[in-house]
């Protein structure tokens, strides 16, 4: 009975010093791993905190440059509503006023001036569409403004492009409105502007509107002009300046963005760049750590593995032995060359048995 049970301890054996030995293991590596990880996760934080200063930096820029558009068109509608010959209706000095105010260089492909019953005054463009715009919802929504009203981007009938109607309501010497100047803001000329706004592959930039309504975005601002603002973006809106937030844009793309207010008629400016963007050096340097992580772990395990079955060999070793004796071989020795310790405990089995052998000759 004593054997099955002798060999159920010996197949044991390994196993239990191979479990501890992997002990020893994950007692240096979880530390080292533990250390790695927060490493890591600060360097994300530090990744997170360049994206967020590349992202205000630009979209400041955005802000700048739409901010300043507006600011020109506004200073010619307040110069335009406040002349004598616009607040008196006059059309043949109103024409005076406002020819050379479009062309090249300029953001707007019209400037006009228009009774309160919609009807045309004068323009830079002479075409004139219809006989009356009192019908139409900028003119309406501008007239019944009291200050500078600014419309959503819609596709202009005299040029074909998009544009925006920047109005401005003229009131007589009572302080009556009696008209409207209107600056037709060509969003082609926004978007040449935004154009050097644009950082890196994947990055977008936009100009929103009361935070529902895309003015424009770019790149590809055809398509994107007068869009519905996704609600995962509203987030980056009302944070503003605060911090960087990740949402998925109009085209599905997950990024890292930035908003800031221009300040002017619920406008915001929007940066954005792709996530992968923001955490590439990070997840380079997380594949490295987890690659050196595994063969450390893995250099480690071998180890054991090696020092388990050496170990288990010499307690075969003497263990056998010991077996041999107790099966009554008296010229059984134990190998005195094991190594370290086992050698010593080996050398002195021998000497035990030595003199057992020697009590026995001497009875």
């Amino acid at each position: 009975m004593g054997l099955p049970a002798a060999n159920a301890s010996r197949r044991r054996q390994p196993d239990y010093l191979f479990s501890r030995l992997l002990l020893i293991v994950a007692a240096a590596a979880i530390p080292l791993v533990a250390l790695q990880a927060v490493s890591i996760l600060d360097a994300r934080r530090q990744a997170e905190r360049r994206a967020a200063t590349v992202l205000r930096e630009q979209v400041h820029d955005v802000a700048e440059h739409m901010r300043n558009h507006l600011l020109t068109a506004e200073h010619l509608l307040s110069f335009l509503a406040t002349r004598r010959s616009i607040r008196t209706l006059q059309p043949e000095a109103c024409e005076d006023l406002v020819q050379g105010a479009t062309g090249q260089g300029v953001a707007y492909t019209n400037i006009g001036f228009f009774r309160a019953d919609g009807t045309h005054v004068c323009s830079a463009e002479p075409h004139v569409p219809r006989r009356s715009f009192a019908d139409l919802a900028w003119f309406s929504a501008g007239l019944a403004a009291d200050h500078f009203l600014l419309s959503e981007p819609r596709r202009g009938p005299v040029s074909g492009r998009m544009v925006m109607y920047l109005t401005l309501p003229v009131r007589d010497e009572q302080g009556r409105k009696t008209g409207l100047v209107v600056a037709v803001i060509d969003m082609q000329a926004v978007n040449a502007s935004l154009q050097g706004d644009l950082r890196g592959a994947g990055g977008i930039v936009a100009v929103l509107k009361d935070r529902r309504i895309m003015l424009t975005r770019l790149p590809d601002p055809e398509r994107w002009m007068g869009a519905a603002l996704p609600t995962a973006l509203l987030g980056a809106t009302k944070v503003a300046d605060a911090r960087m937030m990740i949402a998925t844009g109009l085209d599905g793309q997950r990024r890292a963005y930035a908003a800031a207010p221009i300040g002017k008629h619920g406008l915001d400016a929007l940066a954005g760049m792709p996530v992968a963007d923001v955490y590439a050096p990070v997840n380079a340097e997380l594949l490295r750590a987890v690659a050196l992580a595994l063969v450390v772990i893995g250099l480690g395990l071998a180890a054991a593995w090696l020092a388990a079955r050496r170990l288990t060999a010499a307690l075969h070793s003497i263990a056998d032995t010991a077996r041999r004796l107790h099966a009554g071989h008296t010229d059984v020795r134990a190998d005195a060359g094991l190594p370290g310790q086992f050698g010593e405990v080996a050398v002195e089995f021998n000497r035990l048995i030595e003199r057992n052998d020697q009590r026995a000759a001497q009875l």
